[in-house]
């Protein structure tokens, strides 16, 4: 057994203890070439299975409107090769993106798909692609153009189209928890970093949270914490605003994680006026944050957890048992 404890990071978020017995690395699924879809599903305790195997998603967003479809793989190749095995992706044409999720396929990653056009033409058209993992019915849904009603439904004729996925939300507000019912993974955005303090980097934990206790009880769902790698103030075509620090996006996902996130999606890999792989130290960061992720995964699939209760508020700590290992932060 070994015994250890690590320093705080940025004053807010320190990692209370650190206890584990062997932990042994879990490698990201890879598909074998199939002719159907594997069948996606979710766990009591809100954690996904694919094919019955338990399943950590890391990834990455890829805002794809616009980009040629030889780019978009290419990204596609560097977020593989980083060993991320998630990404969210967005469809021009057709023909293109079933190149697109046929490709991510033979390297191991799982895709959320963004509708393009009809939704349920859209799922027909892909559902037995088995790369497949989601599909995304509405992003920001908390922005006043969406109505729980609406979405529901859509849901319904989705989860109907396709049995074998699973559907997919994001909002940034508290008003989120009205649409809990609306899809079978809710995504909870978190893009606090503005002026490096600790108030904002405070905020990850408690948004995440928040969505958490609000569908206990309730049916069968996931939560992914949306998590924050790009700078705020855009003019233009220029990034003026500050980049999140490589010790506050590493908070920023144990606090999720700790809230109760069963899956991360970075926002962004590649957007119009970004590109994560130009910042270099934030990416490279990110490369090992994500492997150190995905080896604790089976205390966060499978653990037994426990919230610690710390000296101060500003210090959130939990412990896991999976059988005879003990892990905690």
């Amino acid at each position: 057994m070994r015994l250890g404890l690590t320093r705080p990071i940025a004053t807010l978020f320190a990692i209370a203890s650190a206890f584990w017995m062997g932990c042994s690395s879990v490698l990201p699924l890879v598909c074998a070439a199939q002719t159907k879809p594997h069948q996606v599903s979710l766990r009591a305790n809100g954690s996904l299975l694919i094919d019955s195997r338990p399943f950590f998603p890391m990834g990455m967003y890829h805002v794809s409107w616009g980009i040629s479809p030889a780019k978009q793989i290419e990204h596609l190749e560097d977020i593989a090769a980083a060993g991320f095995n998630t990404v969210h992706a967005s469809a021009n044409d057709w023909k293109d993106y079933a190149k697109f999720l046929q490709r991510a396929n033979k390297l191991g990653v799982y895709v959320l798909s963004e509708h393009h056009g009809d939704p349920l033409e859209f799922t027909q058209y892909f559902k037995n692609e088995p790369a497949v993992l989601a599909w995304n019915l509405a992003d920001d849904v908390d922005n006043g153009k969406h109505t729980p009603t609406k979405l529901m439904a859509l849901n319904r004729k989705i989860q109907a189209t396709d049995p074998n996925h699973l559907t997919y939300i994001s909002g940034y507000s508290k008003d989120l928890q009205k649409f809990t019912q609306c899809a079978s993974i809710l995504g909870r955005q978190s893009y606090p970093i503005r002026a490096h303090t600790t108030e904002e980097l405070s905020k990850t934990y408690l948004e995440i949270a928040e969505i958490a206790n609000t569908k206990k009880g309730k049916s069968q769902q996931a939560l992914f914490a949306n998590l924050q790698v790009f700078p705020w103030s855009v003019t233009g075509s220029q990034q003026n605003g500050t980049v999140p620090e490589e010790s506050e996006v590493r908070n920023m996902t144990y606090q999720a994680i700790l809230g109760g996130a069963k899956g991360i999606l970075y926002y962004t890999y590649y957007d119009e006026v970004w590109f994560l792989p130009d910042h270099t130290p934030l990416w490279q960061s990110l490369k090992s944050l994500n492997q150190e992720v995905q080896s604790l995964s089976p205390f966060f699939l499978d653990g037994m957890f426990q919230r610690l209760t710390l000296a101060s508020e500003n210090l959130k700590g939990g412990i896991w048992v999976n059988g005879k290992k003990l892990y905690g932060w």
